[in-house]
């Protein structure tokens, strides 16, 4: 997630914002607005994870806004292998469909 943070950051679709402290972390703000879809982020700024996500859209008469809180697991031997991804051996890989002008 860290990296694609990052992409959105480089190609202008997430601008930085303000900074905060949340449990002794400092945080950047990254927010941005596509198709209506505003996206706002708290990402440490050591790591470049979020601690917080909150995504708005709707009209003036109907507004919807949705706030996710991230916590991660550090990098040990025993979380990375949870990360395994096991794949069927029944599972069969086809080409998606081409598609039309």
């Amino acid at each position: 997630m860290a990296d694609q943070l990052k992409a959105w950051v480089d190609c202008g679709v997430l601008k930085l914002g303000g900074t905060r402290t949340s449990g002794g972390r400092t945080e950047v703000a990254l927010t941005g607005t596509e198709y209506g879809l505003t996206a706002s982020y708290w990402v440490d700024i050591s790591t470049y994870l979020p601690d917080q996500e909150t995504d708005s859209f709707g009209s003036d008469q109907e507004h919807v806004m949705v706030q996710t809180s991230f916590q991660w697991l550090p990098a040990t031997p025993d979380n990375l292998e949870k990360l395994t991804v096991q794949i069927p051996a029944d599972f069969t890989q086809v080409s998606p469909p081409a598609l039309s002008d």
